[in-house]
């Protein structure tokens, strides 16, 4: 009997690889097109995250778990506050707006998938209240 075995391939790249390639493709395409504006918060501190997960495709999470692109989105910021696209801040001010920035992130992130699973949630028990509502109808004459 054969069995359908998933067998490691050194050549597929992995889902984290990919995420930091989207986030290089994404700086390298504002840099062309010199729109970095379009992604800075309105009081110049940061770049807006939301934004950025829009345009790269992956989640927000990504941007907190995966190294290389937390790490390159840091030096990011750095470049672009030496590019004076950002304000420049304190140093340790800069480090406390990271920590407070990256705190609000999780907790956003963790209030939209706890929305993804209440919306999948609704979308079950409609179907079930539409399935003993026709149950229902076929039971009781007209």
């Amino acid at each position: 009997m054969l069995r359908n075995v998933t067998r490691f391939n050194p050549m597929a790249k992995s889902p984290g690889k990919k995420n930091a390639k989207a986030f290089e493709s994404f700086i390298a395409e504002r840099n062309r097109l010199k729109d970095w504006d379009d992604y800075v918060a309105p009081d110049r501190s940061r770049l807006l995250r939301g934004k950025i997960v829009g345009a790269c495709g992956f989640s927000r999470s990504v941007l907190l778990q995966n190294r290389a692109v937390s790490g390159r989105l840091l030096r990011l910021e750095k470049d672009l506050r030496r590019r004076s696209v950002l304000r420049a801040v304190d140093e340790d001010a800069g480090e406390e707006l990271l920590k407070v920035e990256t705190d609000r992130d999780e907790r956003i992130g963790s209030l939209e998938d706890r929305a993804g699973v209440l919306e999948t949630s609704v979308r079950e028990l409609r179907r079930s209240i539409e399935a003993v509502e026709q149950r229902i109808d076929e039971i009781l004459p007209g």
